[in-house]
């Protein structure tokens, strides 16, 4: 017996992967059905159109990062649900739909306190963020209009965050963590005032 979450959740998820491959260009119905083993109407059916498969995905992977991206301030995570639409009721069950994506994809994350997590399941999770990361930085690369402005603490740390969640190879996350929380420690102080003195030169006149 067909069941339609499951099949959704796995169109999402070969979507993700060919997505990062190919990239939002490269995204084609035929070949998303076809790896994923599923009929294209399928695809219509849940998503409308190659554009809403391309939405359902950004949703998963912003999601993802809005639960377990600490390296994101709290304002850039409001930037993307703001930025890409995402609605309390969207929001819940978008993060419903990411775990299970990492559930079909085998790449469960463990976010209970006080359990052990394997070696593996911690390298699958930085995984899913590495994902998460170059899909959303991606997506907002290829944008040049945005409804929210972001203050410079925030600014810094959803781009450079994105860039060391997608790119590790060009950054490290744990020295960006420091960088962050020393610039959303440090406060304003007063500069000393200087004052220019103008100064006039007097020649002396000498008597014939």
């Amino acid at each position: 017996m067909r069941n339609p979450e499951q099949t959704r959740l796995k169109l999402v998820a070969t979507a993700t992967q060919l997505l990062l491959s190919k990239g939002a260009e490269g995204l084609r119905v035929d070949e998303v059905a076809a790896v994923a083993g599923v009929n294209k109407r399928m695809i219509y059916h849940y998503f409308d159109n190659k554009e809403g498969l391309y939405r359902g995905v950004l949703h998963t992977q912003v999601c993802l990062l809005v639960d377990c991206a600490d390296i994101l301030s709290v304002g850039a995570k409001a930037f993307l649900v703001d930025h890409f639409a995402l609605s309390a009721d969207q929001k819940s069950r978008q993060t419903t739909i990411t775990k299970e994506v990492d559930n079909v994809a085998g790449k469960a994350l463990s976010k209970e306190r006080g359990v052990h997590v394997s070696r593996e399941s911690a390298t699958n999770a930085q995984q899913n963020l590495q994902e998460a990361g170059l899909i959303v930085l991606r997506a907002l690369l290829g944008q040049r209009q945005f409804n929210t402005r972001l203050n410079s603490y925030d600014w810094a740390s959803l781009v450079q965050g994105l860039m060391a969640l997608g790119l590790p190879q060009l950054s490290e996350v744990d020295q960006l963590a420091a960088i962050t929380k020393n610039m959303s420690e440090r406060t304003l102080t007063k500069k000393p005032r200087y004052t220019l003195q103008a100064q006039h030169r007097y020649s002396k006149q000498t008597s014939a």
